[in-house]
């Protein structure tokens, strides 16, 4: 990979992906507050689903919400990867193109642009044809000593929120619906 080693590589990935990445998982968990999450879901959908206790609902509307946001920022922790390894091996830079991700003056084709994913986007920027599996292994090993706190963090947060929605949204041990529709869609 050029002027790229695996362990520089690895090292890059666990303080610039899966430390920070990590870190604002939790800091959105903390912050997070049942009314906002329940203004943005869509409460019909959860009754289709026949969903009937409240931690359920809970669960299902945070795991709804984590995962939009967190596909979004791993995504960008993911560009920024992209271009610290074209960096490194081609001095590929970030675009400034509208649309554009990277660019890279080494590359023999001079059309617009190119489009690529998986495996080739990866043996594309680095010139290793192995690096789209390599990069999975410091993932997983970093990962799971983070996930661990976000685990207990994000059990405590369904057991608050939970006892939240008992408290606002149930009547007689029941999801009253009418009450959360006339708080997540009323015109008040």
């Amino acid at each position: 990979m050029g002027n790229l080693t695996y362990p520089e590589l690895f090292e890059y990935i666990s303080e610039k992906l899966i430390i920070p990445f990590y870190q604002l998982r939790l800091d959105r968990l903390q912050e997070l507050r049942l009314n906002d999450v329940l203004k943005r879901k869509n409460p019909y959908l959860f009754k289709a689903k026949n969903i009937t206790t409240a931690q359920d609902l809970v669960t299902e509307i945070l795991q709804a919400h984590l995962s939009s946001q967190e596909e979004t920022v791993f995504g960008n922790y993911l560009e920024d990867l992209a271009i610290f390894i074209c960096s490194k091996v081609y001095g590929g830079f970030k675009s400034s193109a509208a649309g554009i991700d990277l660019e890279m003056d080494s590359h023999p084709d001079k059309g617009d642009y190119l489009k690529l994913c998986g495996q080739a986007f990866w043996s594309l920027i680095s010139g290793d044809d192995d690096l789209y599996v390599r990069i999975i292994e410091p993932l997983g090993e970093e990962a799971k000593q983070k996930d661990e706190v976000f685990k207990d963090a994000y059990s405590k947060k369904v057991n608050l929120l939970t006892a939240q929605f008992l408290n606002e949204f149930c009547t007689d041990g029941n999801i009253d619906w009418h009450q959360l529709l006339r708080f997540v869609s009323s015109r008040h």
